[in-house]
């Protein structure tokens, strides 16, 4: 009998963000595989997770995901092999993403590989906090009200924002860093630069929360959201919480 693969959400950055659920599935699994987004560095998703869970006599298998767009499932085959090897020996395997498993995860491809390999392999999906709702609940913003319509993007898209600023009450950029300043002039240039909050590393060290008026490009890294509210043609309201 083949084992259960779980997809577990760890949250943007704070262990305190795990659910009990994960916390759970962690605490039971023998092995944990987490993302590692450099071949030579570390994994931020196992540090979230040993700031709740002893991971002391855990099986820990870290995945190299290059840090490009797309990855391929073929990239990804060595590492589903290692992972469907455990499966079928009847033991658990947790693989911890950052955020939620559902939304800009590397799980899915991960998932694709280990199907490639073993389609029947049961999967388990534990969700978790996103960091666009963290950081929302952070900068102390509303995303949306009954009828409003939000709009959750990478910062690569930029090239559509500005339709998209037309047609959404609130607009999300996800990993916003690299692509700042350019994101900052279209906001400037729809009048919509005054109500939008860059949130930086939600739940980690270095964190900030600033009009993105405010920030300077040197002060960002990869896990950088802008959060965008009063766009969709309405009138422009106040941020709704404090920025520190």
């Amino acid at each position: 009998m083949s084992g259960r693969l779980f997809a577990v959400g760890a949250g943007p950055g704070d262990p305190e963000f795990l659910t009990l659920k994960a916390v759970r599935i962690l605490r039971q699994a023998g092995t944990i595989a987490v993302p590692r987004g450099r071949s030579d560095g570390t994994s931020l998703a196992l540090g979230i997770i040993g700031g709740a869970v002893d991971l002391a006599g855990k099986n820990i298998i870290e995945i190299h995901f290059p840090m490009v767009r797309d990855i391929g499932a073929e990239a990804l085959k060595p590492a589903a092999g290692r992972i469907l090897e455990i499966l079928r020996k009847g033991e658990d395997v947790a693989f911890v993403t950052l955020g939620d498993p559902t939304l800009y995860s590397t799980f899915f491809r991960l998932r694709e590989a280990i199907s490639l390999l073993d389609p029947l392999v049961p999967v388990e999906i534990v969700p978790g906090v996103t960091s666009v709702t963290a950081a929302a609940a952070r900068a102390g913003l509303r995303l949306a009200l009954s009828g409003e319509k939000l709009a959750v993007l990478p910062a690569f898209r930029r090239d559509e924002l500005k339709d998209i600023l037309e047609r959404f009450e609130t607009v999300c950029l996800m990993k916003a860093g690299s692509s700042f300043q350019e994101i900052k002039k279209i906001l400037e240039e729809a009048g919509l630069a005054q109500n939008a909050v860059c949130v930086s590393r939600t739940g980690l060290p270095g964190e900030f929360v600033k009009p993105v008026a405010d920030v300077t490009e040197d002060e960002l890294d990869y896990f950088s959201t802008i959060i965008v509210t009063g766009s969709g043609k309405r009138s422009a309201r106040s941020h709704g919480g404090d920025v520190q």
